[in-house]
């Protein structure tokens, strides 16, 4: 999986499919590599109780984000970059991590 990490030091960093047309600095983009190396049961977070309670396990009070249905654990290859991007990247793709 590749994205950009845009240079910047506000938060928060935005990891990108692509260099935007037209920048002037598109050589500073950060090139961000990894690979999923294994993808884990896919688990429902929502329409038994089982479900619900994995949900309070995983969110707890914050409660489950709504567009949220299913988890699963993943083993992530990072190949260029730092842990931190691993987040990122995942975010971009509509992924978010828990915990």
């Amino acid at each position: 999986i590749r994205h950009f990490l845009e240079p910047s030091i506000r938060a928060p960093k935005r990891f990108l499919s692509t260099i935007p047309a037209g920048v002037d600095d598109a050589e500073s983009w950060a090139e961000c590599l990894l690979k999923i190396a294994k993808v884990g049961d896919v688990c429902t977070v929502v329409g038994n109780a089982p479900s619900d309670s994995l949900a309070r396990d995983l969110w707890g009070m914050h409660g489950k984000p709504n567009e949220t249905c299913a988890v699963a654990e993943l083993e992530i290859e990072l190949l260029t970059g730092r842990t931190h991007q691993i987040r990122g990247q995942l975010a971009a793709m509509n992924f978010p991590l828990v915990g």
